[in-house]
């Protein structure tokens, strides 16, 4: 789920760790990056720390106190949002 519009990435060489999830849904993800790197100019790649992506599989959903529901959530220092693309 996109939540801005025109949202990039600054490298299209994009890291990403997947935690705490039961080796089926690794698999999943894995694969699921493998899907977007064959349909665009985007290469995924696992690391150990400092990735861009984070991927993380729990039992219970996080809501906030204004009953929002949390579906991920970015780091703020490297989000960078810039007028049209081209």
């Amino acid at each position: 789920m996109q939540y801005y519009h025109n949202l990039r990435f600054s490298d299209s060489n994009i890291s990403y760790q997947i935690s705490d999830c039961p080796l089926k849904k690794q698999n999943e993800m894995t694969y699921a990056f493998e899907i977007i790197e064959n349909l665009t100019s985007l290469k995924f790649y696992s690391t150990n720390k400092n990735e861009e992506i984070s991927v993380t599989c729990e039992n219970k959903n996080k809501i906030t106190e204004e009953g929002f529901f949390i579906a991920g959530k970015a780091d703020r220092r490297i989000l960078l949002l810039r007028g049209i693309f081209m």
